[in-house]
C-alpha cells in the first residue's frame, strides 16, 4: 500500500505529514524524519483492519515556509 508523505522544512527543522492518516512526525534533520515515518504510520494503523498491513513511504519535500510567530 503507497503512502505518500509531505515533508515541511522550515526554521526549527522538519516535520511530516500522511495526509489522509492523521499521522505527524519532526526531527532535526530530512534524514531523521524519514526514519521516524514508518513507526507513526504503523501506530496510526494498529487497531485497525489495516494493522500488519505493508506498506511503502514515498516523500515529498514541499519547500522552505517562512512562519509568522
Amino acid at each position: 500500500m503507497p503512502i505518500h508523505v509531505l515533508v515541511h522544512h522550515n526554521e526549527d527543522g522538519y516535520w511530516a505529514e500522511a495526509p489522509g492518516f492523521g499521522c505527524f512526525t519532526q526531527g532535526n534533520s530530512l534524514r531523521e524524519v524519514q526514519a521516524r515515518m514508518p513507526e507513526a504510520v504503523e501506530l496510526m494503523l494498529e487497531g485497525t483492519p489495516l494493522e500488519g498491513a505493508e506498506f511503502r513511504l514515498s516523500f515529498e519535500l514541499l519547500p522552505f515556509e517562512v512562519i509568522d510567530a
